[in-house]
């Protein structure tokens, strides 16, 4: 198989992994909270999780992949196919104009800031955090 093809189908079975691992806790959200709740603040959860999760986990595999602690094949395989199918930017465009169809304005603006706030903050805080978890040791003279 050409290098392409073989990045292509760890990028295939990745994100087939990442998709299932959304709907599972898509579900279980739905079955834990579906009678607090209308189904759409359900769904804005789900998506808010899952990016977030997802941010986190991503910046932990980028803060390995930049220091060769992590290979190609799992950074296409984990990276690229699972967390780039385990997180959705554009469920949560939908998410928010669903709120704003509704007149749920605080809601819609609250989610966008959770989402982005909750990402970038979870992707930075992994990978810092990964940084100094597996720097390499001191040697002392």
């Amino acid at each position: 198989m050409s290098p392409v093809g073989r990045a292509i189908l760890l990028v295939f079975v990745g994100g087939t992994l990442g998709s299932m691992a959304r709907l599972t806790v898509s579900l279980l959200l739905y079955q834990h909270y579906l009678g607090a709740g209308n189904h759409y603040t359900v769904a804005m959860a789900a998506t808010l999780a899952v990016n977030v999760i997802g941010s986190f986990a991503l910046g932990a595999l980028a803060a390995l992949r930049q220091h060769k602690r992590i290979s190609t094949v799992l950074w296409l395989l984990l990276g690229v196919g699972g967390l780039g199918a385990f997180t959705t930017f554009s469920a949560m465009a939908l998410d928010t104009f669903i709120a704003i169809q509704l007149a749920h304005w605080s809601l819609a603006g609250l989610y966008v800031v959770a989402t982005i706030a909750g990402s970038v903050s979870a992707a930075a805080l992994s990978y810092v955090w990964t940084l100094y978890l597996t720097r390499s040791p001191r040697v002392s003279a």
